[in-house]
Parts: structure tokens; C-alpha cells; sequence
């Protein structure tokens, strides 16, 4: 018999040794023993993922060291060196605690064989309030030191208020890597103060000969009524001397009637017309200004 045939008939052969003692209900006996069965031949075949299976249906019905010696060695050979290290732990803590020397004898040089193989990542984490680091999508001990299996891994981790960090990693086997883990807090924008801006001009800014005129106009309508009501007055008055007095005296008074009138007629004018140039300052001075600007804005 050659030794690779050798090498895996003895995982078949300790499973069936350690089947044979501890006592279970018949029903789970039964279905762990066809589990079993089905695990060692597909495990002859050199199906260990189909082994696997089958051999880990069977330890949930009747977990027995022979039992999970054969699930740590179909883990070994499908590359889950990691778990296989830790399956072949509990299997010799087990194999001792019952005294089972052949299963001991079997699991304790593959658990010491297979140790170097496995790759060692160290990480080294401060991490603010609310932060986590993970391993293939699992959660870690920040500072921990752990065992792998060689191959790629993916080292991240999260905060609040920082950018996510991330970093693929290579395992050699039997190496040590380390990974510093570093989290970068958000800049935080300082407020901006924009400046405020220009109050708008009064309502009168730019009008200020047409607030002139206005007033002059109101002013000198103002004066020609004055006039008009004194010149009534007077007229009224002359009237009634004229039929008393010499016709010089009544001659005067008459022309100080005319004069009067004269004024308050000259002031209706004159405001009318400063009226009218106060319209057209308002309305159309503004305008033009406005389009002025626009111009010499446009030429610069």
C-alpha cells in the first residue's frame, strides 16, 4: 500500500475506531453513523469539500474526537488552515480529556505540522470613539495578533466623522505581516462670513434738481395765489375809495391792483413751467443716467 493511500485511509480509519465507543440514542447513532459513511467515501474519493459536509452532519448529531479529527482534516485539505488549527485543537483537548491515545496520536503531529504553515497579521489601531476594525468582513481586536490562513485578506475599518480605511493584504505562509491602521478625521470647513451687501440708495438719491424744481414751482404757485388773493383784496378796497376819493388816489390804488394781478400771474407761469421741467426730471433724468452707465460699463 502506498503512502498517500495510507495518508488517507487514516483519517477513516481513527473515525471508525472512535465510533465504536460512547453511547447515543439509536435514531441519532444511526444518522451520524450514515453521515459518517458517506463522509469517508467521498473523503477516499478526494472530495473533502463533500467530505466536510457530511462529516460535520454527522459530529452535530454525536460530536466525538474521531469525528472531529476528520473534520479538521477535510478542512486542512481544502485550505481552511485557520479552522483546521482550531479543529484540531479542541480534538486533542478532547482526545486527552477521554483518553482516546490513538486519536491524540493522530491529530496532535497534523496540529503541529500544520501551526507553521499559517501566516500571523498583527495590527496596530487607535481608534476614535465608535470605530471598528475588520478582517474579511469580521470584527477584530484592534491590537490583537492574529492567525490566518495565507493567501489575500482585507484589512478595513470605520469611525464617525473619519474617512474609511482600507488595505488588501497578501499572507505568505509561516510569514508575519503587520498593518497600521490609521483613520483620517473630516476637515472641518471654518464658517465663511460673506460680506454684506451695499444698503440700496434712498429713494431721492439722484434726484436732487428735480426736488429743487418741485419745490421752486410749489413756491411760486403758492406766491401767485398769495398775489391773486391781495390783489382781490385791494380791488375790493380801491373800489370803494375811488367813489370818495380824487382820481389820483384811486388811479394809484388801481395800479397797485394791476401790479398784483401782474404777480400773481407771472408766478402761475413760472410755476407751471418749473412744474413742468420738475415732470421731466423726474421721469426722464433717471433713465438716462441709468443708460449712461450702462455704456461706459459696457466700454470699459
Amino acid at each position: 500500500m502506498s503512502a498517500t493511500v495510507k495518508k488517507r485511509l487514516l483519517p477513516a480509519l481513527v473515525l471508525a475506531l472512535a465510533s465504536l465507543t460512547g453511547g447515543v440514542r439509536a435514531d441519532d447513532a444511526d444518522q451520524a453513523r450514515r453521515a459518517f459513511e458517506d463522509g469517508t467515501e467521498l473523503e477516499k474519493r478526494g472530495d473533502y469539500a463533500g467530505a466536510l459536509e457530511r462529516f460535520k452532519a454527522s459530529a452535530t448529531l454525536r460530536a466525538t474526537p474521531g469525528n472531529r479529527f476528520h473534520v479538521a482534516y477535510c478542512l486542512e485539505m481544502t485550505g481552511k488552515l485557520g479552522a483546521a488549527v482550531v479543529e484540531y485543537e479542541a480534538v486533542v483537548a478532547l482526545a486527552r480529556q477521554q483518553k482516546k491515545a490513538d486519536i491524540l496520536a493522530a491529530a496532535a503531529p497534523r496540529l503541529e505540522a500544520l501551526r507553521p504553515r499559517l501566516a500571523k497579521l498583527t495590527l496596530h489601531a487607535t481608534l476614535p470613539p465608535g470605530g471598528e476594525v475588520l478582517v474579511d468582513g469580521e470584527p477584530v481586536d484592534p491590537a490583537a495578533t492574529l492567525t490566518l490562513d495565507p493567501g489575500k485578506h482585507v484589512v478595513t475599518a470605520d469611525a464617525p466623522d473619519h474617512a474609511s480605511f482600507k488595505k488588501n493584504i497578501d499572507l505568505a505562509a509561516g510569514g508575519s505581516t503587520t498593518v497600521d491602521v490609521v483613520l483620517s478625521q473630516y476637515a472641518i470647513a471654518a464658517p465663511t462670513t460673506e460680506p454684506l451687501p451695499p444698503p440700496p440708495p434712498p429713494a431721492h438719491a439722484g434726484h436732487g434738481p428735480a426736488i429743487a424744481t418741485t419745490i421752486g414751482a410749489v413756491a411760486l404757485v403758492g406766491g401767485g395765489i398769495v398775489s391773486f388773493l391781495v390783489a382781490g383784496s385791494a380791488r375790493d378796497d380801491g373800489a370803494a375809495e375811488c367813489a370818495r376819493l380824487a382820481a389820483p388816489t384811486c388811479d394809484r390804488k388801481q395800479g397797485t391792483v394791476r401790479t398784483l394781478d401782474a404777480l400773481a400771474l407771472t408766478g402761475w407761469i413760472a410755476g407751471a413751467a418749473l412744474g413742468a421741467v420738475s415732470v421731466w426730471l423726474w421721469t426722464a433724468k433717471p433713465a438716462r443716467a441709468s443708460a449712461s452707465r450702462l455704456v461706459l460699463e459696457g466700454r470699459f
